[in-house]
């Protein structure tokens, strides 16, 4: 934990992260009370969508175990989506 609270101040977006991974940043935001999101497209991810505050499954590269997983289902796979999800999903 650690060594996470140090490079957490530099870290900004984790791209082409093995699920594993995910799973290890995620668990370390939760624990310094960040709220968390996550996406997903492949079945190991299942565990940090539904640890994640909000889990974002990918329609069409993501299989059935992800569209069930996730909180939210980014159908066009794009990321520029997650941004509008959030703000009319606040509201």
């Amino acid at each position: 934990m650690h060594q996470f609270k140090e490079i957490l101040p530099n870290l900004k977006v984790i791209c082409k992260a093995s699920s594993e991974d995910k799973n290890i940043v995620l668990t370390g935001f939760k624990r310094l009370k960040f709220v968390c999101a996550s996406t997903g497209d492949e079945t190991g991810d299942v565990k940090t969508l539904k640890k994640a505050h909000i889990g974002f499954g990918l329609a069409k590269s993501g299989n059935e175990v992800i569209r069930q997983a996730a909180n939210i289902i980014l159908l066009d796979d794009s990321f520029l989506s997650i941004i509008p999800c959030l703000i009319y999903g606040k509201n």
